[in-house]
């Protein structure tokens, strides 16, 4: 019996996982032998069986319950699938045997030919059942993305209906941008402005409409009132966009959604927040296959206001993603934008020019009254007295509509002699309700939705309307009748058209300070325990008399909706976007329009001459963020407390371009080192690359003050002051962590930093090397294991995978490195990783910087280094494929050449040897950095402590130098030596006379010393206790023993 149920068992599951949804008694009674099905004891087992492995679906009243077999359950039951010709004919086996609708070549063709949405959805649908077993799921991805197509393009037909009326000037400017697009940045944008209901979104379907006219134009349109696009988190921008590509041209979308989910794992195996997040392989597919469509893209940023919110740097930053794809020159791109607000001001260059939409067109009224029935000869008052605005409009209509006609006109008369202002709005409320409605439909906007409970418990003891208890029903039925002032949703439950709402919520809490605050009390209460966000919203109302800012539970604040954000008073919106690790509004809605906000001006502190020798601020004629030290004058700087609080805020979330915002515009003033905005400033330096500064500022703190730095907000302030330690005072560091309420502190740190801290270097060395475990310590374990007896060769597999992705980004590959047999790796597992060096971070973080101020001798100088790319790979690189497709993929953009350096495993080459040359602030700092990891991670420890106990010993240098003294002795003559030595002065002039100089008034003396040493182990001993550069030290070392001699060392 067990053996046969087993059996069933089976077939049962088998026969379900060939269906989509079905009714479980059908199913069994198909599937069944009617002997078997008619053993009621075996049918409830097989129903529970089923039920224990399906999701209930849907379905419309009188419909029989369907059931769905759960994902997991259909992939296990269709494991070893054949198609025996004995299973039913539904659609998963056709889907599964590759038959006929779901032939492979069938199944391409409709990818770029079908218009039919059911059959699209089906297929789609179908393929998502049988999954990767059948023949044509490698189309799967294709085929959703033409039905995506299709799908948005009938919306947009819907919302259009048959024909676009009005807005004709407008709709001329617009295709006339469309007909000259930019192939060069910055690009521009023609925007698109006006108050919400006044036909932005009408004219921007018809954008839409207009693109998918015409074949040659892709539309990309993004709206950033959703959430999830956020500008610079790991490309959320170029994903969104490369699905919209992918939609357009759908046999392209499976290409670009392996190459989204490739750079997901770059980024997640990251696993902390960094500065370099371009999908850069990503963005070189979109532009080829564009480009090879022969088509041109139109980019439509929909509510750009949203963002500009967020951040005053978001919307630039944006900008120059998008410029990334004019960069080539290989493709055409229009840039539209729309908002309520003007957002590119006269002189910005990115301003293509406004198309203010200022109120609703006579034509499209006229459109309306026909619609509606309005009678003929009202049209005109109605036409004056609205003057355009679309809430007014459908207020006078409601009016109209219910009067008789004689007295439509004396009403429209009496609307002109009250005039159409915010209180006539509210005094429509009053005057088209019954007096017992009044109170309840005014001061009941302030709920988001009326219901018998809402009613009962909120409105009528804050307003005193006594006991509704009986009357509750009745009541909302009679407000359901008003459709003008509220959309009966079902169920009693009523919700205020969101347009009258918004028009008149800040006139009510004027009019009404008294009841608004009571009923907002009555809300608090009444959703506490029910509902979190609308407690908190109605908390947070009560900002607006005083009341104190209400506490935010853990993860509130991020499921608290923006619709509902914006209608809070700005204080509170503030409190509000702290919690969630924002920074404050950067603009405030005044009347109609946005306006910006800024910080209050700083002001003085009482006078103290006596302890503040030495303030820091920004130094205001520095063309990046880089902070000055000043002599103090007995003032100290009174910051703008919100500024204080943003900047915590946006150093917390890595947001270092806007930080640096809020510094100039915020914090100009003059502050002690040691007080809260001396020390973010220090964080500010040291995120942003400015090394030395951070480390002057380090010097400038008390070392008692040290400890509860890392009490104190361990997250921030604790990790940057542990990094520096570890950077500049690794040997004192490592003694302090054999104390043990040190080391408890910093432990505590470790746990909750991760997300801004350098992974794998200098801090994680000192733990190591202190013998402190702290979980997360993945990164620096699995870069050390093959130095590190018993240690986990696993670890070092997934940094290789992780530096494979890196350099995979640029179309690099690189052999694999064995290391079965720690010793046969030499040195290129440290090669192999180089990649992988984190403080590229930070280098990349001090030349974006200079590369938003548009300034900066590095800037051109990684331009000219492009031309030389191919040398130095040869020099100092490993061998890798695909040298020439990254080089022209990277151009001339200075960050890409500095990422591209970056995946050749070269950056604290470039770093040592750039800045030898080119002392630029802070970037000599940077590259000691760089060279003490890559020595560290090629089996050297260079750092000023005793190795962590589990150190190999044996290496007296680093297996890279290994690698490249053995390169050079093997060689005859100097060239080569010569070139290693002077690369870096001119990539593309070997006798630079910059460069010999330098070589000759710095190296001279060292190459003396090492000269008169007889072997390489020797040299090497010397050149590592001097101050010569890790990258010159091979060539020095071999240059001794060759018949010539270099002029500079004449």
């Amino acid at each position: 019996m067990t053996q046969a149920l087993d059996t069933l068992k089976v077939q049962v599951l088998r026969a379900a996982a060939l269906r989509g949804p079905f009714e479980p008694r059908a199913l069994l009674k198909d599937v069944l032998s009617p002997e078997d099905y008619g053993d009621k004891v075996q049918r409830a087992r097989l129903i529970s069986l089923l039920h224990a492995h399906c999701t209930v679906e849907t379905t419309s009243p009188g419909s029989p319950v369907q059931w769905l077999l759960r994902a997991s359950t259909r992939e296990r039951a269709l494991d070893g699938y054949e198609n025996t010709g004995a299973q039913p004919e539904t659609d998963i086996a056709a889907a599964l045997n590759g038959s006929g609708l779901y032939d492979p070549v069938l199944l391409k063709d409709m990818i770029t030919t079908s218009r039919d949405e059911n059959a699209l959805s089906e297929i789609v649908i179908t393929l998502e059942h049988a999954g990767s077993k059948a023949p044509g799921h490698e189309h799967l991805v294709g085929l959703r993305s033409r039905l995506n197509a299709v799908r948005r393009s009938r919306q947009t037909d819907a919302v259009l209906g048959d024909e676009f009326i009005g807005r004709t000037e407008e709709l001329n400017a617009i295709e006339a941008w469309i007909a000259a697009p930019q192939s060069k940045p910055p690009l521009c944008s023609l925007h698109i402005m006006g108050i919400p209901g006044i036909g932005k979104s009408f004219l921007l379907e018809r954008i839409v409409q207009i693109a998918g006219a015409q074949p040659d134009l892709i539309l990309v349109r993004l709206d950033f009132d959703r959430s999830s696009l956020q500008i610079g988190a790991g490309g959320t921008v170029y994903d969104e966009i490369s699905r919209q590509i992918g939609e357009a041209l759908p046999q392209k979308a499976a290409y670009f959604r392996s190459l989204r989910m490739a750079h997901s794992e770059r980024v997640t195996r990251t696993g902390h927040d960094t500065a370099d997040l371009i999908p850069r392989e990503l963005l070189h597919a979109m532009i080829d296959v564009v480009e090879q469509a022969g088509r041109r893209l139109i980019i439509l940023l929909d509510t750009l206001e949203v963002l500009q919110a967020q951040g005053a740097t978001y919307v630039e930053t944006l900008m120059e993603e998008l410029d990334r794809f004019a960069d080539t020159g290989r493709i055409d791109i229009a840039v539209i934008s729309a908002g309520r607000a003007p957002i590119f001001t006269e002189s910005d260059p990115r301003n293509g020019g406004h198309l203010p939409l200022t109120k609703v067109e006579t034509v499209l009224i006229r459109e309306v009254l026909h619609q509606k029935s309005i009678p003929e000869e009202v049209w005109p008052d109605i036409i004056n007295e609205a003057k355009g605005n679309p809430l007014r409009l459908r207020l006078l209509i409601s009016v109209v509509k219910s009067q008789s006609a004689a007295d439509a006109a004396q009403v429209l008369g009496q609307a002109h002699l009250k005039g159409l202002d915010r209180g006539f709005v509210h005094r429509v409320i009053r005057a088209r309700l019954p007096e017992h409605l009044r109170r309840i439909a005014n001061e009941g906007l302030v709920l988001h939705e009326l219901t018998v409970e809402t009613l009962v418990n909120i409105l009528a003891p804050a307003l005193g309307l006594g006991d509704l208890r009986s009357a509750a029903s009745d009541l909302i039925a009679e407000l359901a009748l008003q459709p003008w002032l509220v959309t009966n949703t079902g169920r009693g439950r009523l919700v205020p058209k969101a347009d009258l709402r918004q028009e008149v919520l800040e006139h009510i809490y004027r009019d009404n300070p008294e009841d608004t605050a009571a009923v907002n009390r009555a809300a608090r209460d009444y959703f506490a325990g029910r509902d979190p966000v609308q407690h908190l919203y109605h908390a947070a109302q009560l900002m607006r008399i005083g009341e104190a800012p209400p506490e935010i539970e853990p993860g509130l604040a991020d499921r608290f909706p923006d619709r509902l954000l914006n209608e809070l008073p700005i204080e509170a919106q503030d409190h509000i976007r702290h919690a969630r690790g924002q920074r404050s509004a950067t603009q405030v809605l005044v009347a109609d329009d946005l306006d910006s906000r800024g910080y209050d001006a700083a002001g003085l502190a009482a006078p103290d001459a006596g302890s503040q020798p030495k303030l820091v601020r920004i130094d205001p004629r520095s063309a990046t963020g880089r902070a000055r030290v000043v002599k103090g004058r007995g003032f100290a700087g009174r910051p703008d407390p919100r500024a204080v609080m943003d900047l915590r805020a946006i150093l917390e979330q890595g947001e270092r371009r806007e930080a640096t915002h809020i510094l100039r515009e915020g914090l100009p003033g003059e502050y002690a080192p040691t007080s809260e905005v001396g020390v973010l400033i220090l964080c500010h330096q040291w995120l942003t690359g400015h090394w030395s500064k951070a480390r002057e500022l380090f010097e400038l703190l008390p070392e008692a003050a040290l400890p509860e730095l890392a009490k104190g907000n361990p997250q921030l302030e604790g990790r940057i002051a542990l990094e520096i330690l570890a950077e500049f005072k690794f040997g004192k560091l490592v003694e302090w962590l054999h104390d043990e309420t040190f080391r408890d502190c910093a432990v505590n740190v470790m746990r909750s930093s991760n997300r801004i801290g350098l992974q794998g270097a200098a801090l994680d060395f000192a733990l190591l090397a202190a013998g402190v475990t702290v979980e997360g310590q993945q990164e620096a374990l699995g870069t050390l294991a093959p130095y590190l007896r018993n240690g986990r060769i696993e670890l070092s597999q997934e940094r290789l995978r992780l530096a494979d992705s890196i350099r995979g980004d640029c179309g690099l590959k690189m052999a694999p490195v064995d290391l079965s047999d720690r010793k046969a790796a030499d040195g290129r597992y440290a090669l192999a990783i180089a990649p992988i060096n984190p403080y590229y971070d930070r280098l990349f973080a001090l030349a974006s910087e200079m590369q938003v101020a548009g300034k900066g001798r590095l800037l051109d100088d990684l331009r000219t280094l492009a031309g030389g790319i191919r040398e130095a790979a040869d020099l100092f690189g490993p061998a890798l494929e695909g040298l020439d497709h990254a080089i022209s993929q990277a151009g001339d953009r200075p960050l890409d050449i500095l990422a591209l350096i970056r995946s050749l495993g070269m950056t604290a080459d470039w770093a040592e040897g750039y800045s030898f040359f080119h002392p630029i602030p802070d970037l000599p700092t940077l590259a000691r950095a760089l060279s003490r990891w890559q020595q560290t991670t090629a089996g050297y420890w260079a750092y000023d402590s005793a190795p962590p106990k589990d150190w190999a010993p044996g290496r007296d240098w680093g297996a890279v130098t290994e690698l490249r003294i053995a390169s050079l002795a093997d060689r005859a003559g100097t060239t080569r030596a010569g070139r290693m030595l002077s690369f870096w002065a001119d990539p593309l002039d070997s006798n630079t006379s910059e460069g010999t100089d330098t070589l000759t008034r710095r190296l001279s003396a060292p190459f003396s010393k090492v000269s008169a040493l007889k072997d390489i182990p020797g040299r090497m001993r010397y050149l590592i206790g001097s101050r010569v550069p890790a990258v010159f030290r091979p060539a020095i070392a071999t240059l001794p023993d060759k018949d010539a001699r270099l002029a500079y060392f004449q």
